[in-house]
């Protein structure tokens, strides 16, 4: 126990909220993760789920907040969001009541991102659901969160957030992608712009400059802080411009043999 839970906990218990706290995330969450999840959140509010969600951890963790929040406000099971033929597919049509996330690590992007990864172990892979009713409408970064993070986590997430800066920095250009003349139906990744490739640009320049002094030195807050601003930067461009054949191939190596991503 780090403390994180009832730092947070505790500031939105003297802003006069109550609050319930589901702590059974685990890594790599399943389709059976979530679900837990959601039914606990069924459970404390007879159906009705919350006013306000917070997620607060790793990609999982949130990811786990993430698909909870909408899935309870549209009913169903996650398989019902997941796009065919893994899932069915079907629309989501509202992001629910304001999500806040509160990043652990400085690497995935999912405080930001509009999609949640999960696995599906009857079939042996990883599937997303993905929609901009999934993005959490807050991210607080604080690099404090991030401070008691192992040296090896800090420096494998790491390579999670420069892949995403320079995935995003070399996929396809913006105007290359054919587009549905219906905005609902376009895909969330655009393609690379010129915004994109700054904030990628951006992104190898603080995680490349600060990550050997965050892997070195956890207690250093401006390293750390720099991690956070590094990773939600590559995250707005590859999670804006998409990313390419490495997070591709990640996906069925991770999801075999449980490697980080």
């Amino acid at each position: 126990d780090l403390g994180h839970v009832d730092r947070v906990t505790d500031h939105l218990a003297d802003a006069g909220m109550s609050v319930d706290v589901y702590d059974g995330c685990e890594r790599e969450p399943s389709l059976a993760d979530v679900a837990d999840c959601i039914a606990f959140v069924r459970d404390e509010t007879g159906g009705n789920g919350y006013d306000y969600y917070v997620g607060l951890g790793g990609g999982s963790c949130m990811d786990t907040a993430k698909v909870t929040r909408v899935v309870v406000e549209n009913g169903g099971e996650p398989l019902d969001y997941v796009a065919e033929p893994t899932g069915e597919g079907k629309p989501i049509t509202s992001s629910g009541p304001p999500l806040v996330l509160l990043p652990t690590t400085a690497g995935t992007g999912s405080e930001i991102s509009p999609v949640a990864i999960l696995s599906v172990e009857e079939q042996g892979i990883k599937e997303g659901i993905s929609s901009n009713h999934v993005r959490a409408d807050a991210a607080v970064l604080d690099p404090t969160l991030t401070a008691t993070l192992p040296p090896e986590l800090t420096a494998k997430t790491a390579m999670d957030a420069l892949g995403h800066a320079i995935e995003g920095y070399t996929t396809h250009d913006y105007d290359s992608l054919l587009r549905a003349s219906d905005p609902a139906e376009r895909p969330v990744y655009a393609g690379k712009t010129p915004m994109t490739e700054m904030f990628s640009e951006k992104a190898i320049d603080l995680l490349s400059s600060n990550v050997r002094r965050a892997v070195h030195n956890g207690d250093d807050l401006r390293a750390r802080e720099a991690m956070l601003q590094g990773a939600l930067f590559g995250a707005i461009a590859g999670l804006t411009a998409g990313a390419s054949l490495c997070h591709a191939m990640a996906y069925p190596v991770g999801n075999r043999y449980h490697t980080s991503h």
